[in-house]
This record gives structure tokens, C-alpha cells and sequence, in this order.
């Protein structure tokens, strides 16, 4: 995201990456460890989603590559 030419956040997909933690936190809160186990299963979805997309967005979309060159991070920064 740029605002007046900035690039701002650390992650190019913020919003997926908070709709993932506010989904997964109640099996967290609750100690379930198969509902985490089952949670991780669209999160694998997602990751997948991503690389794929992303694909798309740097053969069709002109300025993404340098775009991804000053946002590193996908989904957590720091991690991916």
C-alpha cells in the first residue's frame, strides 16, 4: 500500500493475515489442539493462494515486482 508516494505496512497481505489470526484465535484461546490442527489446513490453502496470485499479479501488473522489492513480507513480517 503507498500513501503520497510511501510505502506503507510490512506486509503486502495484511488483511489475510488478520483475517487468519482472528480466526484462529479462539482454538488457541481454548487450548484445542485439533481445532488448530484443522485451522492449519486453510492456512496452507491461503499460503498456496498467495504464491499463485502473486505469480499472476507480476506477470500482469506493471510496477508489482519493484512493489514487492520494498514490501519483503507476505502474510508476517519478519517470518514470510
Amino acid at each position: 500500500m503507498t500513501f503520497k508516494g510511501r510505502v506503507c505496512g510490512g506486509a503486502r497481505h495484511s488483511l489475510l493475515s488478520a483475517q487468519q489470526a482472528c480466526g484462529n484465535f479462539p482454538a488457541i484461546l481454548l487450548e484445542s489442539y485439533a481445532a488448530a490442527l484443522a485451522a492449519s489446513v486453510p492456512i496452507g490453502i491461503l499460503m498456496l493462494r498467495i504464491v499463485l496470485e502473486e505469480g499472476l499479479l507480476r506477470q500482469k501488473l506493471e510496477g508489482y515486482d519493484d512493489y514487492t522489492t520494498k514490501v519483503r513480507w507476505r502474510l508476517i513480517p519478519g517470518l514470510w
